[in-house]
């Protein structure tokens, strides 16, 4: 077990258990088929905790458990492809770890409008299942490829594993033409087309897009792209933190990137993306910004620079619980978000290596103009949000009005955000396939509950206490 210290509103200091001693298991079997056109595999990954800590029983499952299937058969000279997986889950834990488990982004079992859903406080099981189709073509001037895919309410993988959200039935509809014959300009060009939808197990619209891209390289190797992206009205279940289905408008995006040749000593790239909605003053401009320099054939050097900012109209601000209803507060937002990303490898001979990953980020917001919902589900903006008129409370840092003669109050959500990651890595491949790793991983962040331009506090990060983490880990290979 691991343990750190706690401290309570008063300062109490208590020694906590903060990860308690754990059992991980991960094993993969594949075996392919007729040259290598069918290929049949399966996964089972288990988690056991074992500890006395009363916080860490509250908290996390005592066991989790998850395992699939997957096929993937190929014809016709490879040129065509179908695959197929499942996956199943179960958690066991107290009824306290399995209902936050319930409650969490990955459910919320406790959206007032999901009647599909319950959420049980006494349950000490949780469990799941999913499966995806694939169907397509995959050689020639035209492709295509169609998907489909669900993942029940429960569907919850281990600490192995990473879920974003259980809860959808998706399908996915794809065609491209690719030209690979080069000709006097140019090398090759692809068109994509595609189309992708998305329901709840509850029925709810969640996801319905439609893209389209270009692809040229000439014959200097120089690539240009060119992406489009129009998203229909949807509901998102997410968006409440466990309230009702809030209505998304619909929205449009157009990019733009060119990049170099990549295989020059020096290459780099630029991208611009620009997305607006069909409300005033709501729209996203993002430009990224890369450099690679290889001097020498074992070593390179690769900087990465990405300028965000965003503007939206119904950003979550809070729920707020009153003495007959919950309501829920969405403010205008003004976003700005700033990182640089530095990474370097140095191939001393090809079983020893270092590597070194380093990344600033900034992160304000400036919130303004809220709005309680109150047709969460409408498409119209002037039914779904009603604006409120607020009073500000600078001592406290709190926002208050009144509705149905009852008085509410939410915390000023404006914020500043600043973090820096960076890991050194040395790698020595001691025998074949077995593997040796020294790591020295450095993180330090700072949060502010106010606004702050980024150019005001770019210095100030390096003037957080950070934390040092030093890590060995070993591989062995072996043949039965």
């Amino acid at each position: 077990s691991a343990y750190g210290t706690a401290y309570n509103e008063e300062g109490t200091r208590k020694e906590a258990v903060v990860s308690p001693l754990s059992n991980y298991l991960v094993s993969r079997i594949k075996r392919d088929f007729g040259d290598g056109n069918t290929v049949v595999g399966g996964v089972f990954s288990l988690v056991n905790r074992f500890s006395s800590d009363s916080v860490s029983e509250l908290l996390l499952p005592s066991s989790a458990l998850s395992g699939g299937l997957d096929l993937l058969h190929y014809w016709k000279n490879k040129n065509y492809f179908m695959e197929v997986k499942s996956i199943a889950s179960q958690m066991n834990g107290s009824a306290e770890s399995i209902l936050q488990k319930q409650l969490s982004h990955t459910h919320r079992f406790q959206r007032p409008d999901a009647d599909y859903l319950e959420v049980d406080s006494l349950r000490e099981h949780l469990g799941g299942h999913g499966a995806l189709a694939r169907l397509g073509k995959n050689g020639g001037n035209w492709n295509f490829h169609l998907q489909g895919q669900y993942r029940s309410p429960g569907l919850n993988l281990n600490d192995v594993g990473y879920i974003r959200q259980a809860d959808f039935l998706g399908e996915e509809t794809q065609i491209s033409y690719e030209m690979n014959e080069p000709k006097k300009w140019i090398r090759n060009y692809s068109i994509q087309l595609s189309q992708e939808a998305e329901w709840s197990f509850g029925g709810e619209n969640t996801g319905n897009q439609v893209r389209a891209s270009f692809m040229l390289r000439n014959n200097s190797l120089w690539s240009f792209r060119f992406n489009s992206k129009y998203e229909f009205s949807i509901l998102n279940t997410r968006e409440l933190r466990g309230g009702p289905a809030l209505r998304n408008d619909p929205y449009y995006l157009l990019g733009l990137s060119v990049q170099s040749n990549t295989t020059k000593k020096l290459s780099g790239g630029i991208s611009y993306d620009y997305s607006s909605a069909s409300i005033e003053n709501s729209h996203e401009n993002s430009l990224m910004l890369d450099l690679t320099w290889m001097p020498v054939k074992r070593f390179k050097i690769s900087a990465l620079a990405h300028l965000w900012y965003w503007k939206y109209h119904q950003q979550y601000v809070s729920s707020i619980t009153g003495t007959s209803s919950t309501e829920y507060v969405v403010g205008h937002i003004d976003r700005q978000t700033t990182t640089f990303t530095l990474r370097g490898e140095l191939y001393i001979t090809p079983e020893l290596s270092i590597q070194y990953y380093g990344s600033p980020y900034y992160s304000v917001g400036d919130f303004d103009n809220f709005n309680r919902v109150d047709r969460a589900n409408a498409r119209n903006i002037d039914d779904r949000l009603e604006v409120l008129d607020v009073s500000y409370d600078p001592e406290t840092y709190t926002y208050s009005y009144i509705q149905d003669s009852e008085s509410y109050q939410f915390v000023d959500p404006d914020f500043t955000f600043m973090q820096f990651r960076s890991n050194l890595v040395f790698r020595w491949e001691y025998k074949l396939g077995s593997t040796l790793y020294f790591v020295w991983s450095h993180d330090r962040s700072g949060w502010e509950p106010e606004y702050n331009p980024i150019g005001d506090i770019a210095g100030d990060l390096f003037g957080v206490q950070g934390n040092h983490v030093f890590m060995i880990k070993a591989n062995f290979w072996f043949s039965l």
